[in-house]
């Protein structure tokens, strides 16, 4: 389907729901930094941040004991709200986090956000996710090697067990299109199967469903976001079994990262002979097995297709397996940047006990007025306050 054809109607709220390692993260950027033409052509972009992570994981019931849960009850208020009540002719929301929808929720978002709502879902073959999807929950707690989680993987789909916050509920992409087909029918949703040698493909797909000119939205790498390598993989797993080991609160380990300890450990540049996951041939003959399936069902489904779904199927040949080797310098930069994110949290314990400070005294947290407290007096009160923050973001 050429890109002329998918415009969508005046009216039309356009949902991206990804899933997970499809371009997400680079349209989203996209789109916003290209905000000012979006309103020139009557287009808004919903949502104040470039992600609106948290309000969708409310939306979808994903909230850990890691989350604020009244914030993100609040920034999805605001976020659907604000879908809902729009003028402008067309409107677009991506998340990745949408993919997690059961049936239940997708209506209850179809309903929030109104009338008119399409659905995009953007797709690329099976072995190109894998490795990248295995990484990222490594950097949350997954301890398995990659090989015994693919095989996991695999055997779930054969039994066609996909539970709650598994690979399978955002990654069996035929029943993904299927929940939300259903709710907002075949017709308004649109699939995009991404090309790897085309790079204009994801933006002018959604330049087209939007009415924008062409060249609008710009991807750019996000760097910071990139996948690990094999051996920081390796690294990172061998750090969560410490934990384990020493029976350490995995909520500590969510508390640094939302601190900022993954990006910093993703600011290293990896050397150009350091291998990423390697996907063995057999986990590649069942991606494109299952590939296959999901393709037809989808080409069966009614939904809009642009590109081409036998991507989805294509074998692959797995090259000779890589020497993998752990470097001191990652393992330097990973200690780092968890030093590095457990001082900000420090530091911020720390600035909101002098703030709170500042308020029981009705004045304001400026230097000036902390400069005016008798010195003993602000150090004991602050070093009390910032032992009970350290000790509310860390335990005991």
């Amino acid at each position: 389907m050429p890109a002329s054809d998918l415009l969508v109607p005046e009216g039309a709220r356009l949902v991206h729901v990804g899933p997970y390692k499809t371009g997400s993260t680079a349209l989203q950027s996209a789109l916003h930094d290209a905000r000012p033409v979006l309103a020139e052509h009557g287009v808004r972009r919903a949502g104040a941040l470039r992600h609106e992570s948290l309000a969708v994981i409310h939306a979808v019931e994903r909230i850990g004991p890691h989350h604020d849960a009244a914030r993100a009850r609040e920034r999805w208020e605001l976020l659907s709200a604000e879908v809902r009540t729009a003028e402008e002719p067309r409107v677009v929301v991506s998340s990745e986090v949408f993919s997690h929808a059961t049936p239940a929720h997708v209506r209850e978002i179809v309903d929030a956000f109104g009338s008119g709502v399409h659905v995009a879902v953007t797709l690329r073959p099976l072995a190109s996710i894998l490795p990248s999807q295995w990484q990222q929950y490594v950097l949350r707690s997954q301890r398995h090697p990659y090989e015994e989680w693919l095989r996991r993987v695999f055997e779930a789909d054969a039994r066609r067990d996909y539970p709650r916050g598994s690979f399978w509920v955002p990654h069996r992409h035929d029943h993904l299109v299927a929940r939300w087909a259903e709710v907002v029918g075949p017709d308004r949703v649109t699939v995009v199967v991404l090309d790897s040698s085309d790079r204009r493909m994801l933006p002018a797909s959604f330049e087209g469903m939007l009415g924008l000119p062409e060249g609008t939205l710009v991807p750019h790498e996000d760097r910071d976001n990139r996948s690990l390598t094999a051996a920081e993989a390796e690294l990172m797993q061998a750090y969560h079994r410490s934990l384990a080991e020493m029976s350490v609160d995995r909520r500590i380990h969510y508390r640094l990262l939302n601190a900022g300890a993954d990006v910093s450990f993703k600011k290293r540049r990896p050397g150009s002979d350091e291998p990423k996951p390697y996907t063995p041939q057999w986990a590649l003959d069942a991606a494109a097995g299952v590939g296959a399936e999901m393709a037809a069902a989808i080409a069966a489904s009614g939904v809009r297709v642009v590109g081409d779904l036998d991507v989805l199927a294509q074998a692959r040949t797995a090259p000779a397996p890589p020497d993998v080797r752990l470097t001191p310098e990652a393992a330097g930069r990973l200690a780092a940047s968890l030093a590095a994110a457990s001082q900000e949290l420090l530091d911020s314990a720390r600035r909101r006990s002098a703030h709170e400070l500042a308020l029981q005294r009705r004045e304001p947290a400026t230097p000036a007025s902390l400069a005016a407290t008798p010195g003993g007096a602000l150090v004991r009160e602050l070093l009390r306050r910032a032992r009970r923050r350290v000790t509310a973001v860390f335990g005991r």
